[in-house]
């Protein structure tokens, strides 16, 4: 996991996640980027974000996204 210079979590990486590649499945590289954090409902959360595989040496991204809206339901 990296943590930038004020606590937030900037990516996170597994050598190893499962993914669906032609057809069969496999362990390759995972990693995940965040940036952007802002304070809603109380908790600071990215509000960028992107996802996906190592192959052949190069993030090939499966998702990258904006969050827009947050709503939060807490246990009692």
């Amino acid at each position: 996991m990296a943590v930038n210079e004020v606590g937030e979590v900037a990516g996170i990486y597994s050598d190893g996640r499962f993914g669906r590649f032609n057809g069969e499945y496999r362990q390759v590289p995972w990693e995940g980027r965040f940036r952007d954090y802002q304070v809603q409902d109380g908790m600071r959360v990215p509000r960028c974000g992107e996802v996906g595989y190592h192959r052949d040496g190069v993030l090939q991204l499966v998702w990258k996204g904006k969050i827009i809206n947050v709503q939060y339901e807490f246990e009692p």
